[in-house]
């Protein structure tokens, strides 16, 4: 039946609350012969064991401080008043709602081992954590798992990455490399300007790009919204080739067929270069790589017969050129596009749009990153750089 605690025949009972409960009022002879009233509520009180956060706990503390009881304010935070009055105990102890500090689970490793572990994942970069889980248990006689090695080298600023792939240099490629940065050292940026930076490059129907992640959970892996399905052929390509300047770049040159001497010559040089360079005018300098067509007699003597200087280009050396940044760009821009190509057609004229569409501004910022780039080159002693 719902009372309301009081005075209930004669008998003043301790009374904790004010509120209205439904309770069952058993009676009994205590061992004075007195009633004894026992009261058990039928309504359950479901406390929230939760953890305050830092506002809830300021919160609680100044009701508390104003006299607000423990029992309201926990039912106000609609938590125990276990949690309450622990706080009240903290903040007299610490004067602060802080957490006290937990001595938490205790290390597997010492900080020797630490660093026993971090120097093998610099001695041999290839190592995975189970190896060094492995090697630690044979040199400590200390077993952890796998994970507990990568939260080590977590900690010592280690982290697991794909390695890059770059070219294969080899001595001579390097001293070449430095040679040619040593020449161009003092090269400003108004002396970069006069220089077109030309190369060719491919791009597939069916392009994979691996730098693409997708949110999943455990035993997700084939899911059909987790996987990408990709043609090992590419589904048919287009190859185009492209010049930049910093004050402008040629058309986007769809290759049709392959690039031969002559073809270089006849469709490349002919109808992009040598206009280009006449409005440029007589400072203008033409780079391009070391491929066997633009080594070629043939293009060698009409680039002489036509006034036009060429910069000479160290081998395996992509890294040095801007013009490899555009490419990266011009694939990024087909990537976001909604409607990705689906022939070849399709992608040819979507390069050109790309191409045509792309800022002036990150073209003229790549040109003149080309001091830049030969320090970094010289300071590496001729190897690659992080461009």
């Amino acid at each position: 039946m719902q009372v309301m605690l009081g005075i209930i025949m004669g008998v003043q009972p301790k009374i904790c609350t004010t509120l209205t409960l439904n309770v069952t009022v058993i009676v009994a002879l205590n061992s004075r012969g007195k009633h004894q009233f026992n009261c058990f509520s039928d309504q359950k009180t479901n406390f929230d064991m939760r953890r305050l956060t830092k506002n809830e706990r300021l919160r609680a503390l100044g009701m508390l401080q104003i006299g607000t009881t423990q029992a309201v304010v926990a039912q106000t935070m609609n938590v125990s008043q276990s949690v309450i009055s622990r706080l009240w105990s903290r903040y007299r102890d610490t004067q602060s709602v802080q957490d006290r500090p937990r001595s938490g689970r205790p290390r597997a490793t010492t900080q020797a081992q630490d660093r026993f572990i971090r120097t093998l994942a610099l001695r041999n970069r290839v190592i995975t954590a189970n190896q060094i889980s492995a090697r630690l248990q044979t040199d400590t006689g200390v077993r952890v798992s796998g994970q507990t090695i990568r939260n080590r080298l977590h900690r010592g600023h280690l982290r697991a990455r794909r390695p890059r792939v770059i070219p294969c240099l080899r001595d001579h490629h390097i001293q070449a490399r430095r040679r040619w940065c040593r020449d161009r050292q003092h090269w400003d940026n108004r002396r970069w300007s006069n220089v077109m930076f030309s190369d060719e490059s491919r791009f597939t129907v069916n392009f994979l790009d691996r730098r693409r992640r997708v949110w999943r959970r455990r035993n997700e892996r084939f899911q059909d919204v987790n996987v990408i399905r990709h043609d090992r052929f590419g589904g048919g390509s287009v190859m185009v080739w492209g010049g930049i300047t910093v004050a402008g770049r040629t058309a986007l040159h769809v290759v049709a067929g392959r690039v031969t001497g002559q073809y270089y010559q006849d469709n490349i040089l002919a109808v992009h270069v040598v206009p280009f360079a006449r409005r440029h005018g007589r400072r203008f300098i033409f780079q391009d790589d070391n491929a066997r067509c633009h080594r070629a007699r043939i293009v060698t003597g009409y680039l002489q017969q036509q006034n036009i200087t060429t910069l000479p280009w160290p081998a395996l050396s992509p890294d040095l050129s801007p013009i490899e940044h555009v490419w990266d760009m011009l694939g990024q821009r087909l990537r976001q596009r909604q409607q990705r190509p689906a022939n070849v057609q399709e992608l040819a004229a979507a390069l050109q749009q790309e191409w045509d569409n792309l800022d002036q501004n990150d073209l003229r910022r790549l040109i003149r990153s080309m001091p830049r780039r030969i320090n970094a080159c010289l300071a590496n002693r001729g190897g690659f750089t992080l461009y």
